[in-house]
Protein backbone atom coordinates (compact mmCIF):
# COMPACT_ATOMS: atom_id res chain seq x y z
CA UNK A 1 0.00 0.00 0.00
CA UNK A 2 2.52 2.34 1.06
CA UNK A 3 4.38 1.32 -2.04
CA UNK A 4 2.34 2.81 -4.27
CA UNK A 5 2.50 6.47 -2.66
CA UNK A 6 5.05 7.46 -5.04
CA UNK A 7 5.94 10.85 -7.07
CA UNK A 8 4.67 9.13 -10.14
CA UNK A 9 1.05 7.91 -8.64
CA UNK A 10 0.86 12.09 -7.52
CA UNK A 11 1.41 13.47 -10.61
CA UNK A 12 -0.98 11.18 -11.95
CA UNK A 13 -3.63 12.46 -9.27
CA UNK A 14 -2.94 15.71 -10.80
CA UNK A 15 -3.88 15.70 -13.75
CA UNK A 16 -6.86 13.22 -12.90
CA UNK A 17 -8.23 16.25 -10.52
CA UNK A 18 -7.41 19.08 -13.18
CA UNK A 19 -9.47 16.94 -15.68
CA UNK A 20 -12.50 15.32 -13.37
CA UNK A 21 -15.37 17.49 -13.01
CA UNK A 22 -16.46 19.50 -9.77
CA UNK A 23 -19.56 17.47 -9.56
CA UNK A 24 -21.12 13.78 -9.52
CA UNK A 25 -24.62 12.84 -8.96
CA UNK A 26 -26.27 9.45 -8.89
CA UNK A 27 -29.11 8.66 -11.20
CA UNK A 28 -31.26 5.99 -10.40
CA UNK A 29 -31.68 5.44 -14.35
CA UNK A 30 -28.90 7.25 -15.55
CA UNK A 31 -26.22 5.90 -13.23
CA UNK A 32 -23.08 8.22 -12.23
CA UNK A 33 -23.81 11.93 -14.30
CA UNK A 34 -20.96 14.40 -14.58
CA UNK A 35 -21.85 18.16 -13.93
CA UNK A 36 -20.12 21.52 -13.94
CA UNK A 37 -16.53 22.55 -14.57
CA UNK A 38 -12.97 21.02 -13.62
CA UNK A 39 -11.76 21.75 -10.58
CA UNK A 40 -10.50 24.88 -9.79
CA UNK A 41 -6.99 24.81 -9.29
CA UNK A 42 -6.74 26.21 -6.14
CA UNK A 43 -8.42 23.46 -5.02
CA UNK A 44 -6.27 21.01 -6.29
CA UNK A 45 -3.56 22.99 -5.26
CA UNK A 46 -5.00 22.39 -1.44
CA UNK A 47 -5.46 18.53 -1.78
CA UNK A 48 -1.90 18.28 -2.78
CA UNK A 49 -0.21 20.39 -0.13
CA UNK A 50 -2.13 18.06 2.29
CA UNK A 51 -0.38 15.91 0.41
CA UNK A 52 3.05 17.07 0.48
CA UNK A 53 2.34 17.37 4.55
CA UNK A 54 1.54 13.90 4.74
CA UNK A 55 4.69 12.66 2.67
CA UNK A 56 6.32 14.81 4.38
CA UNK A 57 5.18 13.39 8.20
CA UNK A 58 6.10 9.76 6.72
CA UNK A 59 9.65 11.00 6.72
CA UNK A 60 9.43 12.10 9.55
CA UNK A 61 8.49 9.38 11.43
CA UNK A 62 10.49 7.22 9.15
CA UNK A 63 7.49 4.97 7.64
CA UNK A 64 9.68 6.19 3.88
CA UNK A 65 13.61 6.84 4.08
CA UNK A 66 12.98 10.14 1.98
CA UNK A 67 9.82 12.30 1.11
CA UNK A 68 8.62 11.03 -1.94
CA UNK A 69 6.86 13.91 -2.76
CA UNK A 70 9.46 16.50 -2.43
CA UNK A 71 9.76 17.42 -6.34
CA UNK A 72 6.27 17.10 -6.34
CA UNK A 73 5.54 21.05 -7.99
CA UNK A 74 1.83 22.43 -7.45
CA UNK A 75 -0.31 23.48 -10.67
CA UNK A 76 -0.36 27.39 -10.69
CA UNK A 77 -3.09 28.72 -9.21
CA UNK A 78 -5.56 30.79 -11.69
CA UNK A 79 -6.23 34.40 -9.99
CA UNK A 80 -10.34 35.41 -10.15
CA UNK A 81 -11.24 38.83 -9.33
CA UNK A 82 -14.85 38.71 -7.41
CA UNK A 83 -17.38 40.79 -8.48
CA UNK A 84 -19.88 42.05 -6.44
CA UNK A 85 -23.36 41.40 -6.93
CA UNK A 86 -25.73 43.30 -8.79
CA UNK A 87 -28.66 45.22 -8.19
CA UNK A 88 -30.70 42.92 -10.23
CA UNK A 89 -28.96 39.92 -8.48
CA UNK A 90 -29.69 41.42 -4.73
CA UNK A 91 -33.62 41.96 -5.31
CA UNK A 92 -34.72 38.58 -5.82
CA UNK A 93 -31.81 37.24 -3.34
CA UNK A 94 -33.76 39.41 -0.80
CA UNK A 95 -36.98 38.59 -2.12
CA UNK A 96 -36.73 34.86 -1.93
CA UNK A 97 -37.17 35.19 1.92
CA UNK A 98 -40.28 34.54 3.23
CA UNK A 99 -39.67 36.76 6.64
CA UNK A 100 -43.46 35.54 7.91
CA UNK A 101 -41.66 32.61 9.63
CA UNK A 102 -39.25 32.59 12.21
CA UNK A 103 -36.39 30.70 9.99
CA UNK A 104 -37.35 33.03 7.11
CA UNK A 105 -36.42 35.95 8.90
CA UNK A 106 -33.49 34.64 10.31
CA UNK A 107 -32.24 33.75 6.04
CA UNK A 108 -33.60 37.63 5.36
CA UNK A 109 -31.34 38.76 8.39
CA UNK A 110 -28.25 36.69 6.78
CA UNK A 111 -29.27 37.89 3.17
CA UNK A 112 -28.98 41.59 4.53
CA UNK A 113 -25.91 41.12 6.22
CA UNK A 114 -24.35 39.69 3.19
CA UNK A 115 -25.93 42.10 1.15
CA UNK A 116 -24.40 45.17 3.16
CA UNK A 117 -20.59 43.81 3.40
CA UNK A 118 -20.25 42.85 -0.26
CA UNK A 119 -21.58 46.30 -0.51
CA UNK A 120 -18.98 47.94 0.95
CA UNK A 121 -16.48 45.33 -0.65
CA UNK A 122 -17.71 46.43 -4.17
CA UNK A 123 -17.27 50.01 -2.91
CA UNK A 124 -13.72 49.83 -2.41
CA UNK A 125 -12.91 47.61 -5.48
CA UNK A 126 -14.26 50.58 -7.52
Amino acid sequence: MLADFTLDAARAFTLYEQERPEKKYHHKELGVVEVGACLSSITVRKKLRMLKVFASWLEKEAWTPNNVLRLLELPKAEHKEIQPLSRGEEIPLAKSCDDRTGAGARRLALVLIYLSSTLSIGARVR
